[in-house]
C-alpha cells in the first residue's frame, strides 16, 4: 500500500504500528481507513485520543469503519462491557481475523468522549470483486474536527520522568 501511495501521491509515506507512532509535528488532517478492525476496544479508545493528540486545534479525522448495525448474517458475540460486536476467524485476505465493530451511534459516543465534533457523515454500498462475495459490505465514514485540545479520557499530556513525583523516604 504504502508503495502504490508514494507512486500516485507527492509526499512523504511510512508504514508503522499507529498504536506506537508518534509524529514530530502536527497535522491537518488523519486518516483511518478500515483500519481499526483489529484492535481491542481499549486500543480503539486509545487510538481515537492518540489521533486527537496528532492534529492541530480544528484539526479533522476522517474514521472509514463498517458499523455493527450492518453486518451481514453471521455469527457475532455481543460484548455488553464495550457496547460492541466481535467476530471470530472472519476470512479476510486468505486468512482468519478476529474483528471488533461497534455502531455508528457508539463510534460518535466515542469520538465526542475524547474532544471530536462530528461535522458529518456518511455510508455506502461496497461489494468486493470476486465470486466468493455474495454481498454488499457497509463502509460508515465520519468526518470529525478536534475541539478539545486535551481529550478527557485521553493520555495527554503525558507526565515526563521529571514531572513524576518522587517518592521520600523515611
Amino acid at each position: 500500500m504504502v508503495n502504490i501511495a508514494s507512486s500516485q501521491v507527492p509526499g512523504n509515506f511510512m508504514k508503522v504500528d499507529m498504536r506506537m507512532y508518534e509524529p514530530g509535528c502536527t497535522f491537518d488532517g488523519v486518516f483511518a481507513i478500515l483500519s481499526l478492525f483489529q484492535l481491542s476496544p481499549g486500543e480503539i479508545y486509545s487510538m481515537c485520543c492518540r489521533f486527537s493528540g496528532w492534529l492541530k486545534p480544528d484539526g479533522y479525522l476522517v474514521i472509514g469503519v463498517t458499523p455493527s448495525t450492518d453486518l451481514p448474517p453471521g455469527e457475532y458475540i455481543y460484548d455488553s462491557t464495550w457496547d460492541c460486536t466481535r467476530q471470530m476467524g472472519k476470512p479476510w485476505m486468505n486468512s482468519y481475523t478476529d474483528e471488533l465493530f461497534f455502531s455508528e451511534e457508539r463510534w460518535k459516543e466515542i469520538l465526542r468522549s475524547v474532544g471530536f465534533e462530528i461535522e458529518s457523515d456518511s455510508r455506502y454500498s461496497f461489494t468486493p470483486k470476486g465470486l466468493e462475495f455474495n454481498h454488499a459490505e457497509i463502509h460508515y465514514l465520519q468526518l470529525a474536527r478536534k475541539v478539545e485540545s486535551q481529550p478527557l479520557l485521553g493520555p495527554y499530556p503525558r507526565p515526563t520522568k521529571a514531572e513524576l513525583p518522587r517518592m521520600s523516604r523515611a
